[in-house]
């Protein structure tokens, strides 16, 4: 079965075997059913091969489409007065990003109230950059506190400043820890 992405276009290049027609003769398309309405795409010859192109369904079609949802899909040749339905199958609706929810048992809830989800979407590559960048503000978040601190007492033990202008001096000094 072959998968479709609603949202890209696709080509399919078909091997054939014509005897009896000229190749220049041959015309056709490649038609979908969608909801009891055949779409049809016109079909060119190529080098001894038929190709078609499925395109954007998403801008054809205002309508949303379900992941796994089955589509008939044909190919149809004419030539010399003769018709051929030269190849049929179905195709199933594909979409590279996967949403999947479950309820979180750890949460005890009144059984009147809706309990939480969590969503995945993306692939582990994307949440290990995200955990990461999050590591990365954890740690600046640990330095700051630091130097914020070590500056604190550094500033406590100089008696000839007054609480101001200590705070001013900090101040200063975070915003150049900053950049």
């Amino acid at each position: 079965m072959l998968k479709l992405n609603p949202n890209k276009q696709k080509e399919l290049v078909f091997e054939t075997e014509i005897v009896g027609v000229a190749q220049d003769q041959i015309k056709g398309s490649l038609k979908i059913d969608i909801d009891g309405v055949h779409y049809g795409f016109p079909i060119t010859m190529k080098e001894g091969k038929l190709e078609g192109k499925i395109p954007v369904l998403s801008e054809i079609l205002k309508r949303d489409f379900k992941d796994k949802e089955i589509l008939s899909c044909s190919l149809e040749v004419h030539g010399n007065g003769q018709f051929h339905e030269a190849w049929s199958n179905d195709i199933q609706i594909d979409y590279p990003a996967k949403i999947e929810a479950k309820i979180d048992d750890d949460i005890q809830e009144s059984d009147d109230e809706l309990k939480p989800f969590n969503i995945k979407v993306g692939t582990l590559e994307e949440k290990e950059i995200v955990e990461e960048k999050v590591d990365e503000k954890v740690e600046e978040k640990k330095d700051e506190k630091e130097l914020t601190e070590g500056l604190a007492n550094y500033l406590s033990g100089i008696e000839s400043y007054d609480k101001a202008t200590k705070k001013k001096i900090l101040d200063q000094a975070f915003k150049l820890a900053k950049k």
